[in-house]
């Protein structure tokens, strides 16, 4: 398989919740690990991103140290700064965001080599990665599974680089061309622009609001796919079967040791399309995401996940209820 992702290349400064401090390439390094770590030996994967030139050569030698890499789509912006990002946590899985040097939009041109992907999976850091008209050029022209963390999409940077949310204007129209939308509880309620009452049923019928909102105006494509990612409480998910929205959630799975939520969203986001395009299926991928995350949970940093790969063999015995299917 071919995947390419789309995302900011950040230098990190994290403090975690316990007053650690930490530096260390982050951003889109966080989707390397995740789904270089579940790759096969017959699986690529593509890093598109522009990083500024005063850490271009540091962080593709960063980026060398994995496997399964290929790095053609790495560009060098001349002149340019690669983003800074300043993480401090505030709760174990909530944390406030300082952004300096957003990255540059990505174009269509960017993505034309890698049209013949598997999957595009693109993460928001920086709201910069690309425009919605980009993003329905890309739409129009790429024929294989197309994967979206809204994570900062609804962002904005104050005068001082920090980062704050508003409601997402215009949501329709971003997921319509997707076939997976993800995002947390929070980013839900400014996606919606509504509060959703914090409790499971609600967030089911969220994610079917979701889906169903793109489903009646967005272009014909399949499958489509809304996931909210919930923490300890696992995840739900509504996607679209023999014509009507289902939906379901997956508990998440049990975790020996808590050690660091940072990198989660993306290991959900790699199990998940991995998982989707072995299975077609989406209930078994969630599953597989919430396996995958939940082994990101128990290690700080970047985090290797080839024990979770092909995750979706697995489900059996954290899911004994999905392992027959």
């Amino acid at each position: 398989m071919k995947i390419t992702l789309c995302a900011a290349c950040c230098h990190d400064e994290i403090v975690t919740f316990d007053g650690v401090v930490r530096h260390s390439f982050g951003g889109l390094f966080y989707n390397i690990a995740a789904f270089s770590s579940l790759c096969g030996p017959d699986d690529t994967v593509y890093p598109l991103t522009k990083l500024g030139e005063d850490r271009h050569a540091e962080a593709v030698a960063e980026m060398q140290r994995f496997d399964h890499l290929d790095l053609s789509g790495v560009q060098c912006v001349r002149g340019g700064k690669v983003t800074d990002v300043r993480l401090v946590y505030t709760s174990p899985g909530k944390r406030n965001e300082c952004i300096r040097y957003p990255m540059p939009a990505l174009q269509i041109d960017d993505f034309v080599p890698l049209l013949d992907s598997d999957a595009i999976a693109i993460n928001f850091i920086t709201a910069t990665e690309i425009q919605l008209d980009t993003l329905c050029a890309l739409r129009n022209r790429f024929r294989g599974f197309l994967a979206m963390d809204i994570h900062n999409l609804m962002m904005y940077l104050d005068d001082e680089g920090r980062m704050h949310r508003r409601n997402l204007e215009g949501w329709q129209d971003w997921l319509a061309p997707l076939n997976l939308a993800q995002m947390n509880e929070v980013e839900c309620a400014y996606v919606l622009g509504r509060e959703v009452v914090d409790e499971i049923p609600a967030y089911i019928e969220a994610s079917q609001e979701l889906l169903d909102a793109v489903g009646k105006s967005g272009p014909p494509h399949t499958p489509r796919i809304a996931a909210i990612t919930l923490g300890e409480r696992g995840s739900v998910i509504a996607s679209e079967q023999n014509g009507s929205v289902v939906a379901a959630h997956c508990p998440a799975r049990k975790i020996e040791k808590f050690v660091d939520a940072t990198g989660c969203g993306d290991s959900f986001s790699a199990g998940f399309t991995m998982a989707y395009l072995q299975t077609a299926d989406p209930i078994l991928s969630n599953a597989a995401a919430n396996i995958v995350a939940g082994a990101n949970c128990e290690h700080a940093g970047l985090v290797s996940l080839t024990h979770m790969r092909n995750a979706h063999r697995h489900i059996a015995d954290y899911y004994p209820e999905l392992g027959s299917q």
